[in-house]
């Protein structure tokens, strides 16, 4: 199941809001796009807790980057 840019800002929202430690992300592989890894940025920047981001093969373009 893919979860895409909508489901992404709710995970960013959910890391940011919740003050819950998350130390793993794992969303390979689920149709992120540029749009959905926008949302993430900022959540993952401020989390203090992450030690592991994988948003591989989510069709990101060097605009991502």
């Amino acid at each position: 199941m893919l979860i895409g840019p909508v489901a992404a800002a709710l995970i960013a929202r959910w890391i940011t809001f919740r003050s819950i430690d998350v130390t793993h992300l794992i969303l390979a592989q689920n149709n992120l796009g540029d749009e959905g890894v926008d949302k993430l940025i900022n959540a993952i920047s401020m989390s203090k807790s992450l030690v592991c981001v994988d948003i591989s093969q989510n069709s990101l373009t060097p605009k991502c980057a």
